[in-house]
């Protein structure tokens, strides 16, 4: 789906860094795989790929609800279930009011890199090696008028068969070529480091892990204190196995377990909530 923001992104209409774009409503889809005969369907790439390169596939309801810089970190220093584990619950943790959709895939094999693929270059376009056949009519043709030629030629009318010859191989040339490929479109041979597409795209620096862990603290302290407020009855015997009454990065205790350790309580707290709310859906004092 292309959204009316990507469209007038991809225009130069909106800024990479513009908070205008939040104002846009998302669900205008300008265009889309489905309802239409015919579709103009974007090809970007390739790009290389290197061990630890981590990939995400998500619906708007993810990135609606967690911005760009909180996202980076989580698939930075988390594995790929924790990350998508995380990542979904955040986006639920603050409204969820769309579909989160939210797939994660990380290069862990030097196997899957881009140097270690002995592949041709990608090709984009052109007519498949199998589109060769030839109508019999060219070979028919091609042989009528090259017999006719040589009965010309034994009654002594050499121009005409000269002329008829001639006709008939270029004719069963062109058939040749046919089978050959020759007149095949090659396509476009995405070699030497070309690229395709120019899509909005943007970037956002991922912060450092002891940053990320200090976020990770806030928003699971903030999650806790919000479920204290409502004095609901909740299992803290996890949170306190996990961080205690407090957990900072430490010489025995990097930033990026930190991290993880908040949010595996974050993710206990919200389990917890969600049972919760599935027990009484009547009940007015969600947890958001």
């Amino acid at each position: 789906d292309h959204s009316l923001v990507w469209e007038m992104r991809a225009a130069g209409q909106i800024p990479a860094d513009e908070s205008i774009e939040h104002a846009i409503p998302r669900n205008v889809i300008t265009r889309s795989l489905g309802p239409q005969e015919h579709v103009k369907v974007d090809i970007e790439g390739p790009f290389p790929i290197e061990v630890g390169d981590t990939f995400l596939l998500c619906s708007d309801g993810l990135t609606g609800r967690v911005p760009d810089d909180e996202i980076g970190p989580i698939l930075a220093y988390m594995s790929v279930k924790e990350a998508t584990d995380l990542l979904t619950d955040l986006a639920n943790l603050r409204g969820g009011p769309d579909n989160i959709t939210v797939i994660v895939g990380k290069v862990t094999g030097a196997e899957m890199t881009s140097r270690a693929s002995a592949a041709d270059p990608l090709v984009v376009g052109g007519a498949s090696k199998e589109s060769t056949a030839v109508h019999p009519a060219f070979w028919i043709t091609s042989g009528v008028l090259i017999l006719a030629a040589a009965a010309l030629q034994v009654t002594g009318q050499s121009l005409l068969s000269l002329v008829l010859a001639a006709i008939g191989g270029c004719v069963g040339l062109v058939a040749l070529a046919k089978v050959m490929g020759i007149f095949r479109d090659s396509g476009i041979s995405l070699s030497g480091g070309r690229k395709l597409g120019k899509g909005p795209h943007r970037t956002a620096n991922v912060r450092s892990a002891r940053d990320f862990a200090e976020w990770m603290r806030i928003t699971a302290e903030n999650a806790r204190r919000a479920v204290e407020l409502r004095q609901w009855s909740v299992d803290w015997t996890t949170w306190d196995s996990l961080v205690g009454k407090g957990l900072n990065p430490s010489d025995a205790v990097p930033p990026d377990e930190v991290a993880r350790r908040y949010a595996q309580a974050l993710r206990d707290l919200l389990g917890q909530v969600r049972e919760r709310i599935v027990a009484d859906p009547h009940n007015g004092d969600h947890f958001s």
